[in-house]
């Protein structure tokens, strides 16, 4: 295999380089959890955020202050979201470096 790169990583993954369609799908092929936790941020926004903002600021006269409360507690559940997955204790299973390569 000849590769035009100055060094080579073992066991390094391979992307498809034949086009750019190919290459962004076997990105997200490998990151699939990235991706769905993307999806699942943009649809809690639409869900969420959206709607409860339409209704503070048009329904009930808040105007900006109403819309960034809605903001607020928009990150406020993200954040949640996330100290819920910290105390899970998942960010410990992380292998950052497989040991058979150390």
């Amino acid at each position: 295999m000849s590769q035009n790169t100055e060094f080579s990583v073992q066991l390094a993954h391979r992307y498809d380089q034949r086009g750019t369609l190919r290459w962004l799908v076997s990105h997200v092929w490998r990151y699939k959890l990235f991706a769905i936790l993307t999806m699942a941020c943009y649809i809690l926004a639409w869900l969420v955020f959206t709607p409860t903002a339409f209704l503070v600021v048009l329904s009930l006269g808040g105007g900006p202050g109403g819309a960034m409360l809605c903001l607020v507690g928009y990150l406020g559940l993200l954040a949640a979201a996330l100290a819920w997955r910290f105390r899970s204790g998942a960010w410990k299973r992380i292998e950052l470096i497989e040991p058979a390569l150390v």
